[in-house]
């Protein structure tokens, strides 16, 4: 009997090989993705252009490879995998890439309209042309399902898809510009107030701003442990302050905490505390 497949962790993702695009409106709204083997045995540095000139705004999300943007301002950033850069209209740049590498890129094309108005309200800078969020497959599957609905759409409805891309941009702009500070304290509110555990994990990141992938990373960065065992800890210490009422019982303290059964709630509390919730009363209520 053949074994059944685990399930995938939400932020791995096969990295997809296809090089396709779409554009409508005069090719001023587009999603494509393109891909590129690596070369190990080549003998040139570096493949790409260094005389790049955009009549739209390009956001490119890269999810295997390396390589440098650089613009005729000398603002520059080095792309990787997991980056987000943005190829300005009218800016001359380059971007230039490793060929003994392998490369894939989506990338979401919009009318220079929407640059302006993302510039004017502060959300991009020349100065800042690139970002990290992390490889996710939330994020590849965004550009995914833009590319089918550009693709099959009837003209009636372009509108409606620009006005979709236009909040997908501005979703991986807030995605690379969250306040860590901010951020956290964001998400150990949205943790803390999950006592019951009704709450996803990939639900939280999105609360946030944030992929799940990069919520992940980012709370272990800044805390040491992950955002589960986070929530865990802070469940537990739910769990001890409402052991110490003198009325509380096991099984409606288990049932409070979002727990199927007492023996489940018992096992976590142990393995937290080093004793039983029984045990836990009992020392409690003698001292």
């Amino acid at each position: 009997m053949q074994k059944p497949m685990k399930p995938r962790k939400p932020n791995k993702m096969d990295i997809p090989r296809r090089t396709e695009r779409v554009l409508r409106m005069g090719g001023l709204l587009g999603c494509g993705f393109s891909y590129r083997t690596a070369d190990a045995a080549s003998s040139t540095t570096e493949w790409g252009r260094r005389d790049i000139r955009d009549h739209c705004y390009i956001l490119v999300y890269v999810l295997t490879g390396r390589g440098v943007y650089e613009d005729e301002q000398g603002n520059a950033f080095e792309i990787g995998a997991g980056s987000v850069y943005q190829r300005f209209p009218s800016l001359l740049h380059a971007s230039v890439f490793d060929p003994r590498v392998d490369f894939a890129e989506c990338y979401l094309v919009l009318p220079p309209q929407i640059h302006a108005l993302l510039e004017s309200a502060q959300a991009i800078s020349v100065q800042r042309p690139g970002f990290q969020v992390g490889v996710d497959a939330f994020f590849y599957h965004r550009f995914e399902a833009l590319f089918l609905k550009l693709k099959t759409c009837p003209d009636r409805e372009l509108p409606g898809i620009l006005a979709e891309a236009h909040l997908f941009a501005t979703e991986l702009l807030r995605a690379g510009a969250e306040e860590p500070d901010l951020f956290l304290e964001k998400a150990s509110a949205l943790l803390s107030a999950d006592f019951r555990c009704e709450r996803s994990l990939e639900d939280v990141g999105r609360r946030v701003g944030m992929s799940y992938a990069k919520f992940r990373q980012m709370f272990r960065e800044k805390t040491g442990i992950s955002p589960g065992a986070w929530r865990n800890r802070k469940r537990m210490e739910h769990a001890q302050h409402f052991l110490a009422e003198d009325s509380a019982q096991i099984k409606v303290v288990a049932e409070r905490l979002g727990y199927p059964d007492v023996y489940s709630f018992s096992k976590q509390f142990k393995q937290h505390t080093g004793q039983t919730p029984g045990a836990f009363k009992r020392a409690r209520h003698l001292g």
